[in-house]
């Protein structure tokens, strides 16, 4: 019988352009005192928001649980982890932060264990707060025994401010506010509803703040206004955040008045769609997101299906020696139970080939306008092809399994 024993994972293929770094007009005064400021100032904390965190998705387990399963359920919460690793108190003064998650399956559930580079108690804490949160979520994976008591899996990611979103504050004025709303964002989960299983859109408008009268120091935003989106689900994402953003607090500008335009990004790895509107760099992130989600699926098949092989192999060893308790029955059942297995892990990986054909076709259209994706584009083929032979491989096993099932009656 033949074992699935390795599937590549991978979390990230490649990286795009990216949007942080660009330059923004600020319009923060200088002449008269309520003239706008015409000096450029850089914005560097424009990264998106993962829609996903508001509505991450329990994952589909087998009848039971190994390392490949938790390892997969751990993946899934990908977006959980780059969250926490947005705020700059849970980041070190480097740019890459490396987290080490090492999770276990006990008789009193999951617990994780998270250390790291670059990485801060604050923010160690921030994540393993999010995975217990998100695997107390998911009750079929506690009550799933495993096949030999507590099962452990090891799991190693990599944060890159600048390619994740990453608040870093004190640059500049225009980018203290950008990362003041971004931090504020994750509080307001009831305002993205209408993106809960929906492509969000980048929001664009302005924002401006009127220099704080002594001895306050706070400035709430003078005017807040958003471009139409022309689009319903949109639109209430908007109606539901002006005000909340209309409440926060601003550190006073320095001048008499500060306006910048706003251009909140959002993407959503649970939507499996492309984003409508979005900007090249953003679209890519989308794909790499959604590429993300499909390992985790792929890591579950995969457990199911060694846990499915395990079981008929040992029934098939049994029965041979001679044992009485083992029926041509429950042979034909176990198989049965292998081949629903195989379709399990056949179906992750042509899902995952969607992702990388959709990435490589998106690389090759951006090479055609811009040849800095060359890279990108020999990447996502080279991902595509690898995907393209997982899936044949799956295949063969599939044909392979159901030749070797039992056919006699019992």
């Amino acid at each position: 019988m033949k074992r699935v024993a390795h599937l590549a994972l991978l979390l990230s293929a490649c990286g795009a352009p990216a949007a942080e770094g660009a330059k923004d007009p600020s319009t923060a005064g200088s002449g008269t005192p309520s003239a706008p400021k015409v000096e450029q100032q850089q914005l560097v904390n424009n990264g998106w928001l993962d829609a996903a965190i508001f509505a991450l998705e329990a994952p589909a387990l087998p009848p039971m649980v190994n390392s490949d399963v938790l390892l997969g359920v751990t993946l899934s919460a990908r977006p959980l982890v780059l969250e926490c690793l947005v705020d700059p108190k849970n980041r070190g003064a480097e740019k890459r932060t490396h987290v080490v998650i090492d999770a276990t399956l006990g008789e009193a559930g999951v617990s994780h264990k998270v250390t790291g580079q670059n990485l801060p108690p604050s923010g160690a804490s921030c994540i393993e707060a999010a995975l217990n949160k998100w695997t107390a979520t998911i009750p079929t994976l506690n009550a799933k025994a495993s096949a030999g008591g507590a099962v452990s899996t090891h799991l190693e990611l990599d944060h890159l401010a600048g390619v994740q979103p990453a608040v870093t504050m004190g640059v500049n004025e225009v980018s203290d506010v950008a990362g003041t709303i971004r931090l504020a964002l994750p509080g307001f989960a009831e305002c993205f509803a209408a993106w809960k299983s929906a492509p969000p859109r980048v929001l664009k408008g302005s924002l401006s703040l009127h220099k704080a009268k002594p001895p306050a120091a706070q400035v709430s935003p003078a005017a807040l206004t958003f471009e139409p989106t022309g689009d319903a689900g949109a639109d209430k994402v908007v109606a539901c955040l002006t005000p909340k953003l209309t409440a926060l607090s601003f550190k006073s500008p320095a001048g008499e008045t500060l306006t910048i335009p706003l251009a909140l990004r959002f993407v959503h790895s649970g939507a499996g769609e492309s984003l409508p509107g979005a900007p090249p760099d953003l679209q890519f992130t989308q794909l790499d997101l959604a590429r993300g989600r499909r390992t985790a699926e792929a890591a579950i098949a995969v457990g199911g299906r060694n846990l499915a092989t395990a079981s008929y192999d040992d029934a098939v060893k049994r029965y041979k020696a001679g044992a009485k308790d083992v029926s041509v029955k429950e042979l034909k059942d176990k198989c049965a139970a292998l081949l629903v297995a195989d379709d399990r892990l056949l179906d992750a990986a042509k899902k995952t080939l969607a992702v990388e054909d959709a990435t490589h076709l998106f690389a090759q259209e951006q090479k055609a306008k811009d040849a800095t994706w060359a890279e990108v584009e020999a990447i996502s083929a080279k991902k595509q092809g690898e995907a393209q032979k997982d899936v044949e491989s799956f295949k063969a096993a599939r044909i392979a399994d159901e030749a070797a099932c039992p056919k006699s009656r019992n």
